[in-house]
């Protein structure tokens, strides 16, 4: 019969997976996949794990349950079987052999945060990083891009075969991709940390995502690094890799403003067909001509380089241009010296360049090449890309999640720069995207039902405990 407090434990692990799947990764293990191809059609169907659903929880390193060390060593190895499993497939490894064993061991495979998570001891400690990162969501790791359809087939098979085994310590689950037309696979793995606990007990399902990068010799390319960066610099702060980005995307803008009196035309328009974008004013509610943005943009995909074309042809005497795709952005560039420059208009100095790697030091550089107003420019532009009419949700379950993961980098800026403080009222803002934010659990909604259950369960059993004295301690 199970303890009291193992049924509470298990109650409160099915709830928070329930109710807070955004503080682990956000992956689930799909089942119902065609043998030969993978793809997944119809309703989506979530696979069973240990009397539960399977998806994504996180990676709890300040418990001590799951110590830094061994989770690195453990998940390396089976990373390494995995590789020779996919060889098995395809014929060729994910991994260049001369440099595998290197960029795994060093964390130089690793994107993001999990960069730190999988640096040696040696470059940062196991107390510095349990320090400011107690809680891991997910791992993110790079693969050669070209490798990332052929790694679908290898899941795949795993999930047919029944569960190849990887290692004595992790377990492949599943993964949420429905096809091969993806630029990462969100994998979930099992990982056994104490293997004398109860079934479900001693372990943690965690997630993996595959990211398809740009290598060369064998390793992930300098802006691979760059555009997937979550600096310790900025984690110390508390400040998400994502607000890096969003910043240089701001500052690209910026320092190319947009054309004036012109027109955007559709992406269907041509010189014998011209047609033009419209939008819905939201003070007047009337159609009007689509404004442009700044000429120039930053995204981690294709790089720096033009938003719009000028096209050959006029609309009622006013140029037009036509939006670019990443494809084709023939001017587009991924070196970073050259992006610093596009940006700050500057050659860079190496402190410029070890500035630019993070989101603290991007101010940095700001403070010695930007005039006051052009600050409060970026500022301006970097709240409007958190709070405006297009900011991204970064937590799908809760906005106080999503403003933990957004205001340390408002305060740190105001902190560098006080003089933003009055630019903008930055709390009507924060209210209007509140007031919109849409929340969903696992289930896309918050089923409360289940929480009311919760509740009287967690009395219940405490109730028992009290009447009857059991010696079983909560």
């Amino acid at each position: 019969m199970k303890t009291i407090s193992s049924l509470l434990r298990q109650l409160i692990r099915e709830q928070a997976t329930q109710l807070n799947v955004s503080e682990g990764g956000n992956t689930r293990a799909l089942i119902g996949r065609d043998p030969q191809t993978g793809v997944i059609k119809g309703k989506e169907t979530v696979k069973m794990h240990s009397g539960r659903e399977a998806y994504a929880e996180p990676i709890d390193l300040a418990s001590g349950r799951i110590k830094r060390q061994e989770f690195k060593d453990n998940v390396i190895e089976m990373l390494k079987v995995l590789d020779t499993k996919f060889e098995y497939d395809h014929g060729s490894p994910i991994w260049d052999p001369n440099e595998r064993n290197s960029i795994l061991d060093s964390g130089d495979a690793f994107s993001g945060s999990s960069r730190h998570l999988f640096a040696p001891a040696n470059v940062l400690s196991d107390e510095e990083f349990v320090n400011y990162k107690p809680s891991v969501g997910d791992v993110d790791l790079t693969i050669p891009e070209q490798t990332i359809e052929k790694l679908f087939y290898t899941l795949n098979q795993i999930d047919i075969e029944g569960g190849f085994p990887l290692t004595d310590k992790i377990v492949y689950i599943g993964h949420n991709k429905k096809s091969e037309k993806n630029d990462q696979i969100n994998a979930l793995f099992s990982y056994i940390w104490d293997s004398d606990a109860p079934k479900s007990e001693g372990e943690t399902l965690f997630q993996i995502d595959f990211e398809a990068s740009e290598y060369e010799e064998g390793k992930p390319t300098a802006w691979a690094k760059f555009s997937h960066s979550s600096a310790w610099e900025d984690v110390k702060e508390k400040i998400s890799g994502v607000s890096h980005k969003y910043i240089l995307e701001v500052i690209a803008a910026n320092g190319n403003p947009p054309p004036i009196n012109v027109h955007l035309a559709t992406h269907s328009a041509t010189a014998e067909k011209p047609k033009i974008s419209y939008e819905i004013d939201k003070e007047t509610g009337l159609k009007v001509p689509v404004k442009l943005r700044g000429t120039k943009t930053l995204d981690i995909i294709s790089g720096y380089g033009s938003r719009y074309k000028l096209l050959d042809w006029q609309h009622n005497g006013n140029a037009v241009y036509k939006y670019l795709v990443r494809a084709e952005r023939e001017d587009a560039t991924r070196i970073i010296k050259e992006i610093f420059i596009g940006l700050f208009k500057v050659e860079p100095t190496e402190e410029d360049l070890k500035d630019f790697e993070s989101f603290t030091g991007i101010l940095k550089i700001m403070s010695r090449v930007m005039s006051s107003e052009n600050i409060i420019k970026v500022y301006k532009g970097y709240v409007d890309r958190l709070y405006g009419k297009d900011a991204e949700q970064m937590s799908a379950t809760d906005p106080a999640k999503d403003s933990d993961k957004k205001d340390p980098s408002i305060v740190y800026f105001k902190g560098m720069f006080p003089e933003v403080e009055s630019s903008l009222d930055i709390d009507a803002l924060k209210s209007e995207f509140y007031g919109k934010y849409k929340i969903r659990s696992k289930n896309e909604s918050v089923d409360y039902n289940n929480i009311k259950k919760f509740i009287k369960e967690v009395l219940r059993a405490w109730y028992f405990y009290k009447t009857f004295n059991k010696r079983d301690k909560i």
